[in-house]
């Protein structure tokens, strides 16, 4: 009876010294890979947040070239211009001028008849 006791124990140590180790290892890995899996999501916030900014000023800055177009409403340099911003500027798809709510004209080319919208730039009036 003690010598089946003794072989039980000594098999179970056996066991638990080579399991130990590979279920130490597995924890140490999961937490290693949850730590880079962190670091990555956290770089790419990070970018992503960097490349909205980006993108935000990139557009501010369209905007304010085009609030100073000048010259005749929808002559070809109007256009040209307004197209030069819409060019220039990587997130902005093209360019408009509104009078009177109404968009008149594009960088494309005179709208007619000129079609009901929403300005963006009418001397500060929505």
């Amino acid at each position: 009876m003690r010598r089946w006791i003794v072989i039980s124990a000594a098999t179970l140590f056996a066991i638990l010294a080579s399991t130990l180790p590979l279920v130490a290892m597995f924890a140490i890995d999961q937490d290693n890979a949850n730590e880079t899996l962190q670091l990555y999501v956290n770089d790419r916030a990070s970018y992503t947040a960097l490349r909205g900014e980006r993108t935000l000023e990139n557009a501010k800055q369209a905007l304010v070239r085009a609030q100073a177009i000048d010259g005749a409403d929808c002559s070809p340099e109007h256009m040209g211009q307004m197209g030069q911003v819409a060019v220039d500027a990587h997130s902005i798809e093209d360019v408009g001028y509104f009078r009177s709510g109404q968009l008149v004209c594009t960088r494309l080319g005179v709208i007619s008849p000129p079609a009901r919208g929403r300005c963006c730039i009418n001397a500060g009036r929505r």
